[in-house]
């Protein structure tokens, strides 16, 4: 049977305590009821301790992969992007810590001990039980536990006798309760149901707490992979262009191949074949730019076209 099974129902292999604790033989003590009930009371602690221990796992790994991330940060590289990449890259880190920080917060919550308090519990069953609704009286979450839970596991949280929170801290207060003093358990046996009680608000809230952090994990870390992803896309430096253009006139000095048919195909003149020649790049890229050569003797005429790597090579003199 799972650990949320054992403790949210009523276990039935628990001895019934008797009613009243005055023992039937002379002299016998409510002592064994008493450490009964404690045994049963150590099950929550435990299992309060069992979703903190998961729960700081959970906080180093959150806490290792943002660590990870900023180490692994080139801001640097931002300022050297446009304005908007900037801003896109500056917000995507952002969003990758902020990630984090909501699960650690998360965590934080079930970490830290919930704090109810019995008299704060008396006071809620008492306003429910009056039909108070108002949040800033009864937490929403105190309200659903002693509503549901507390009343479904009553045999194992309240001796017998007892049936409100109210009569509960009475008892354990030393207070006696109206016509009913010779059925009910003494002072010490109700302060441990108290304590029962209590670790069992405790361990619903941790619960909760718990469940809506795993549920909040699988959002986190999609938005976290989105902005991870926006961030080395904004960051990602441009590749300098393996085929640079000219983009303006560039002096240029053209040496021809001796192929004469090779000119010919290339649409240039076969008289051209072995000549340097001067010339201008107009257009085209810096390995096969367009040229508009000047003439040099009747057989190489002025011409304009692109030399290929397969006609000719072209420099470009300072």
């Amino acid at each position: 049977m799972g650990l949320r099974a054992r403790l949210f129902r009523q276990a039935p292999s628990l001895p019934a305590p008797p009613v009243g604790l005055t023992s039937e033989v002379p002299g016998q003590e409510p002592a064994a009821l008493a450490q009964a009930s404690e045994a049963v009371a150590d099950d929550y602690p435990a299992a309060i301790e069992a979703y903190r221990h998961c729960t700081q796992w959970i906080t180093a790994a959150a806490a290792a992969v943002a660590a990870a991330f900023v180490a692994g940060l080139q801001l640097t590289a931002l300022r050297d992007l446009a304005w908007w990449r900037t801003l896109l890259g500056v917000l995507a880190a952002s969003v990758v810590v902020g990630c984090a920080g909501w699960v650690i917060h998360c965590a934080a919550k079930v970490l830290a001990p919930y704090g109810v308090t019995m008299a704060e519990l008396a006071k809620s069953d008492l306003k429910i039980a009056q039909g108070g609704t108002s949040l800033t009286v009864v937490k929403p979450e105190v309200k659903q536990l002693i509503e549901g839970a507390i009343r479904d596991n009553s045999g194992l949280l309240f001796p017998p006798g007892v049936k409100t929170i109210v009569d509960l801290y009475d008892l354990a207060c030393g207070r006696r309760l109206r016509g009913r003093q010779d059925q009910l358990p003494d002072q010490e046996t109700a302060q441990v149901y108290v304590r029962r009680l209590v670790n069992f608000v405790e361990l619903g809230e941790t619960r909760r707490r718990y469940e809506a952090l795993l549920g909040s994990l699988p959002k986190i870390g999609l938005v976290g992979l989105a902005a991870v992803s926006v961030f080395v896309l904004a960051a990602r430096q441009d590749r300098p262009d393996p085929h640079p253009k000219v983009t303006r006139p560039l002096s240029a000095q053209v040496t021809f191949t001796t192929r004469k048919d090779a000119l010919r195909r290339s649409r240039w003149p076969g008289g051209c074949a072995g000549q340097t020649v001067a010339g201008t790049a107009v257009g085209g890229t810096l390995m096969e730019p367009e040229v508009a050569t000047a003439r040099k003797g009747d057989q190489c005429p002025q011409h304009r076209g692109t030399v290929g790597r397969d006609i000719g090579v072209v420099l470009y003199p300072k």
